[in-house]
């Protein structure tokens, strides 16, 4: 693993150098390619490996015990899979990372990180893995928040006003196709598709393919 490379990924930033050769070295740190379709990590297994996006996207999706996905976060360049429960003993991932273009990943050996030393890059490391999972948390409360209203047209008001906070614009693009929306949202396709005809034809909103603009 190319040491100026991993500096650019937010866990090892404030890395030296040599700090950063020998967390690859510690942590055999290995990057494999997964191609669209593909699962980086499987719900239900007991992965011991935390992997970062290096590029390219995937999303998170737990599937219920009737075969129904429920797409809980997207991931992107530098955002992390498998920290909240890899760093724990027996824990089992409740939902797969699945690929949704090719992509590029980097494994980190979750068992050598939480083993004690005294090493300056795993203190680094495991505060920037902290606030990693925080950040998962967040976007967990994200989709709590999206998902609680009971109507088509309170979920998608409430996803598209995130959104154009996080872009600081009323114009802005999101990351979803209309079935990984739907997916997101947890509604039928067709649902979201007639409501936001609705809204667009209301004057609420404006749109094509992932281009959006809240009209007010």
């Amino acid at each position: 693993m190319d040491v100026k490379e991993l500096k650019k990924l937010a866990l090892f930033e404030g890395m030296t150098d040599k700090e950063a050769e020998e967390a690859v070295k510690a942590l055999n740190i290995t990057r494999k390619s997964v191609k669209k379709g593909k699962l980086v990590i499987k719900q239900g297994a007991a992965p011991k490996e935390i992997f970062i996006i290096l590029n390219g996207s995937a999303i998170v999706v737990s599937t219920d015990a009737w075969g129904n996905d429920h797409v809980l976060s997207l991931l992107s360049k530098g955002d992390i899979a498998g920290s909240s429960y890899a760093l724990f003993t027996d824990e089992v991932a409740p939902a797969s990372v699945e690929a949704t273009t090719n992509v590029d990943v980097i494994s980190i050996n979750a068992y050598v990180l939480m083993k004690p030393s005294k090493a300056s890059w795993q203190t680094k490391l495991l505060i920037a893995m902290l606030e990693a999972v925080a950040t998962d948390s967040n976007k967990l409360l994200t989709t709590n928040i999206l998902t609680s209203p009971k109507s088509a047209r309170e979920r998608i008001m409430i996803y598209l006003t995130i959104s154009s906070e996080q872009a600081g614009d009323s114009e802005f693009l999101i990351p979803f196709d209309r079935q990984e929306m739907a997916d997101y949202l947890d509604l039928e396709r067709t649902a979201l598709s007639k409501e936001l005809g609705r809204m667009k034809d209301e004057g609420l909103i404006d749109y094509r393919k992932n281009y959006f603009k809240i009209i007010k």
